[in-house]
């Protein structure tokens, strides 16, 4: 299911934890697809006429350890380690490559949705010591949205990670180049 927030200026299309992307690499939770305002599209695909679409990024999606996934240095090949917001990922290397496929035991995921909020739970199984709670809420507000994350250890060992989003952004469907600037009326 594919969740839809919107207001007079902008729409969020928000991809429920087991629809459409469903690879390794970005968080499964709150996926935010396509953004417009007003009508007009601003985000897009990460290659664009692929053959795979539901393998790449899209919109708004983020990712935790792009470099070192929870526990990925501390399993043998074969074992499974931690991503966190997809679940557990079966190591076959032991160098960790991000668009690498991997076989993946989800973790469990619930949605809430309410008005111009959306809120997603990923918890995770207990692994090599390490265990997790992810929370994520987007909430639209008059003129932008709100993404906020709350990310609790519920394991024994330490989490050390990473996150940030990917911005697969696109005005109108047209490609970003050169004559393109982008501002921003408050310092970044």
């Amino acid at each position: 299911m594919t969740y839809i927030i919107s207001n007079s200026k902008l729409e969020l299309s928000i991809d429920s934890p087991n629809e459409n992307y469903q690879s390794a690499r970005f968080d499964w939770s709150g996926k935010i697809a396509e953004v417009s305002f007003r009508g007009l599209k601003l985000t897009t695909t990460e290659q664009l006429n692929s053959e795979v679409p539901n393998t790449l990024g899209r919109g708004l999606y983020n990712e935790f350890g792009i470099d070192s996934p929870l526990g990925f240095s501390e399993a043998k090949c074969g074992e499974w380690f931690h991503k966190i917001g997809v679940g557990l990922l079966r190591k076959t290397d032991d160098h960790y490559l991000f668009h690498q496929a991997f076989e993946i035991n989800p973790c469990e995921f619930s949605v809430s949705a309410q008005g111009q909020r959306i809120a997603f739970r990923c918890e995770s199984p207990l692994l090599n010591g390490y265990a997790y709670v992810l929370e994520k809420e987007i909430e639209l507000l008059d003129y932008g949205f709100i993404v906020k994350y709350h990310l609790l250890n519920k394991g024994r060992k330490e989490i050390l990670t990473d996150e940030y989003s990917h911005n697969f952004l696109s005005i109108g469907s047209a490609l970003i180049g050169s004559q393109d600037t982008l501002k921003f009326p408050f310092p970044l």
